[in-house]
C-alpha cells in the first residue's frame, strides 16, 4: 500500500473502512500501525495511525477502553524521554447525540491522560459550523458545534488548520479535517496536498 511520503514520521487516516480489508492490507513498510475499526457490523468509519519505526511508539492503554466509535490513540516517546499522546478521531456527519458525547468525553479523558506531556490530535470531525479563525460558532449553546468548541477550550487545545479541506464539484468548500495541540507553536508550515484515491478531502501535511 503506497500512502506515505518517505519523510513523514506520523500520519493518521480516517474512514479506513478497516473491517472490509484483510488484516495486513493496511500495513506500510517502515511504520508501526495502530488501528481501530468498527466491530458491530456497521460499514465505514475506522481510524489508523502510522508511526515511523525510527520513533519509539506504543499503544496508549489508558485510552483503549474509553467508549466511543472511530478513534485510536498511541504514545510516541522522544529521545529526551518526553512523550506525545497521539490521537486520531473520525466523527460521522450523521453522528448520534450519544456518540457526540462520547467523542467529547474521549478528548477530555485524553487531555487528562496526557498529563504534562504534549498532545497531537488529528481527524475528520465534520464540524463545519465553527470558524476557528474568528472563534465563532453557528448554532445555539446546546448545539454540538458550540459544545465541541467549548470542550476544546476546556482542554486548552489549539486548532491549527484554517483552510478548507473538503472540496467536491460545485459543493461549497468546508473545513472538516482538524489538527489540535496544546501549544500554538507546536505546528507550523501547514500544506494541503491533493486527495488520496477517490477521496474528496485534501491531505494535511505539517511540521510538528
Amino acid at each position: 500500500m503506497q500512502l506515505l511520503r518517505d519523510d513523514l514520521d506520523i500520519a493518521s487516516v480516517t474512514e479506513s473502512w478497516g473491517q472490509e480489508w484483510k488484516g495486513s492490507t493496511l500495513e506500510i513498510k517502515g511504520y508501526n500501525m495502530y488501528k481501530k475499526h468498527r466491530e458491530d457490523g456497521r460499514r465505514g468509519g475506522g481510524c489508523v495511525i502510522y508511526v515511523s519505526k525510527e520513533l519509539k511508539s506504543y499503544t496508549c492503554s489508558q485510552m483503549r477502553n474509553v467508549q466511543g466509535d472511530d478513534s485510536v490513540w498511541c504514545w510516541v516517546k522522544l529521545n529526551d524521554r518526553t512523550r506525545i499522546l497521539v490521537g486520531c478521531i473520525y466523527r460521522s456527519p450523521n453522528c448520534s447525540n450519544n456518540n457526540n458525547e462520547l467523542i467529547m468525553n474521549q478528548i477530555m479523558k485524553a487531555s487528562e491522560v496526557a498529563g504534562e506531556n504534549r498532545m497531537l490530535l488529528m481527524g475528520d470531525f465534520n464540524v463545519k459550523e465553527i470558524d476557528w479563525t474568528e472563534d465563532e460558532v453557528i448554532g445555539s449553546e446546546n448545539s454540538f458545534p458550540f459544545r465541541f468548541n467549548e470542550c476544546i477550550k476546556d482542554c486548552f487545545l489549539y486548532q491549527h488548520v484554517q483552510i478548507p479541506t473538503r472540496y467536491k464539484g460545485t459543493q461549497p468548500e468546508s473545513l472538516l479535517d482538524l489538527v489540535f495541540t496544546r501549544e500554538e507553536q507546536d505546528v507550523k508550515n501547514i500544506q494541503l496536498a491533493d486527495p488520496l484515491g477517490k477521496s474528496d478531502h485534501g491531505v494535511i501535511i505539517c511540521d510538528f
